[in-house]
């Protein structure tokens, strides 16, 4: 049977890995131990996880638990690689074997990409595949979901398997941008614009109408309570929100606990790495318990997006924010 997955990547190193796939037909993964002689983080070696937190010194087990996924690949299976050749394209790719056949770890990679897997054939590596297709909107719009290196997402077997016997039939087709889609693109970004700077003036904390409150409003919204707030333990560690599950939905702000702790930052520019930094103090005391940052900023800088990426920590920016906002907006449509 075949699985689909999706495969995250490093995208600074996005026209390195499309070369390699164009090259070699490999497509490289992260996590691997570079060039480091001593640090062989082969998926194959028996203590793979507990090497890799030790090796990049992470604080918690979530990103290499999930890299071991890749165990589970057999002939045919299909890759999808979002943003690869480049922003807004992606890519699908057919492993070939099984593993540990379609699985080799390169041991002289100083991007410490040193994952490889052997596939027969890729297709979209000509930017012939783009995200604003109107066939890609469910799949696009879950992308804010998949936060780890290596997820099934077998709810879009059915579209990816089309997509591949389609190219299969007439290799020289295109899926470009639709053009409907690149206005409500466009028209997206001017309503973020406009809501971002409506968040941005009002209070941080305290009081009915402030940035916290909104945000606790959008994680109820999505199906959480609010068991705890402003918890901090005076040396440093703090948890604005601490929530619960409370519906079997996927969730935009965690991976797979039912318990999730949340700091709210009313920033502009860019978030540091003190929020995701506070939340790791208090997780932790309770390993079982996921991570979030909701911040109103452009983005978040590449410290704190390492550090959130290498512990299972979700960063949500003004983007992502607004897109669960807009959904509680319409309520008040008359």
């Amino acid at each position: 049977m075949t699985m689909i997955y999706n495969f995250r990547h490093d995208k600074t190193l996005s026209q390195e890995i499309t070369q390699r796939l164009n090259e070699h037909n490999e497509l490289s993964q992260g996590w691997g131990g570079g060039v480091d002689p001593n640090h062989d983080l082969d998926l194959q070696n028996p203590g793979f996880v507990e090497n890799c937190v030790a090796y990049h010194e992470l604080e918690r087990t979530n990103v290499p638990s999930n890299l071991t996924r890749i165990s589970a690949l057999t002939d045919g299976d299909l890759i999808v690689t979002p943003h690869l050749p480049h922003y807004n394209s992606v890519s699908i790719h057919i492993v070939e074997g099984d593993f540990p056949n379609c699985y080799r770890y390169d041991e002289n990679d100083d991007t410490h990409q040193n994952h490889r897997i052997l596939v027969n054939q890729s297709i979209g590596l000509d930017n012939e595949i783009n995200l604003l297709n109107a066939d890609l909107i469910g799949y696009r719009t879950a992308l804010r979901h998949l936060q780890y290196p290596v997820l099934a997402i077998p709810q879009f077997e059915d579209l990816f398997l089309e997509i591949v016997q389609n190219f299969a039939d007439d290799p020289d087709q295109r899926r470009d941008a639709s053009s409907l889609e690149q206005y409500l693109a466009d028209l997206v970004d001017d309503v973020i614009a406009v809501l971002t700077e409506n968040l941005r003036n009002i209070w941080p904390a305290g009081g009915e109408i402030s940035f916290e409150n909104l945000c606790e409003r959008v994680l109820v919204s999505n199906g959480y309570k609010i068991v705890r707030r402003n918890w901090f333990d005076n040396q440093g560690g703090d948890v604005d929100l601490v929530c619960q599950r409370t519906c079997d939905e996927l969730s935009a702000f965690k991976g797979r606990e039912d318990l999730l702790y949340v700091q709210v930052k009313r920033h502009e520019g860019q978030t540091d790495e003190e929020a995701v930094n506070q939340l790791l103090q208090m997780m932790n005391l309770d390993p079982k318990a996921d991570g979030c940052v909701m911040s109103s900023a452009d983005g978040f800088t590449d410290v704190a997006t390492n550090l959130a990426e290498n512990n299972g920590i979700v960063l949500l920016n003004k983007n992502q924010i607004c897109a669960l906002l807009l959904p509680l907006l319409a309520d008040f449509v008359e």
